[in-house]
């Protein structure tokens, strides 16, 4: 939050009227019906500091917007994540235990993502109010856990010993993300799901044959 507030108050002082500031939210912050409710630390420190950008967008008159992001995943991530976990647990054939897999996901291609960032940008570069307008970036596709496995199966054409309940769902579980946010506007994911999982599954098989 210090290093935000620090880079809002440089965009105050700045002479050039081309600044913008583009925030990265979560979904986590919200519950389903769009209620603020953070689930986590991260989270709420993401709310805490789109309160303070919405204060330097509405009385210091900085051009600034939040972009929601969702599930993120991509074929350069190098995060230990669901989907990387998903095909290393396919290829090696080892058990993984998971919760009983009924909660949603919209994941969201970081190409994708990247151009919603770059189309918040060029729509607050127009702008004539600041307001700190609140977008969402996803997909428009939610997926349960176990849909999830059975794309990467089909993807991969492999097996994934899953073990479906071995984990209770955590704290704060979010079992359908927030669908109530407008999106970004003059946006849309681009990357079908299939597409998107293919090259993940093609840049690790790459990677593992170096």
């Amino acid at each position: 939050i210090a290093l935000g507030v620090q880079l809002l108050q440089a965009c105050r002082r700045s002479d050039d009227s081309m600044t913008t500031f583009i925030n990265a939210g979560s979904y986590w912050q919200f519950a389903s019906d769009g209620t603020p409710d953070p689930n986590s630390v991260y989270a709420a420190m993401k709310q805490a500091f789109q309160a303070i950008l919405g204060y330097y967008a509405r009385r210091r008159g900085i051009a600034a917007a939040t972009v929601i992001l969702f599930d993120v995943y991509g074929d350069g991530d190098w995060r230990n994540k669901l989907i990387p976990q998903l095909i290393h647990a396919a290829q090696r054939s080892e058990p993984m235990a998971t919760t009983p897999g009924e909660q949603q996901l919209d994941l969201v291609y970081a190409g994708d993502v990247v151009d919603a960032l770059l189309a918040a940008e060029r729509r607050m570069l127009d702008a004539v109010r600041f307001d700190h307008p609140l977008w969402s970036a996803d997909s428009g596709r939610r997926v349960t856990l176990r849909q999830l496995v059975a794309l990467i199966e089909q993807t991969v054409g492999r097996r994934i010993p899953v073990q479906w309940g071995a984990r209770p769902y955590p704290p704060g579980q979010i079992m359908a993300p927030v669908s109530t946010l407008p999106r970004v506007p003059q946006w849309t994911a681009r990357t079908p799901l299939e597409d998107g999982l293919r090259r993940v599954w093609q840049a690790l098989c790459e990677r593992n044959s170096r």
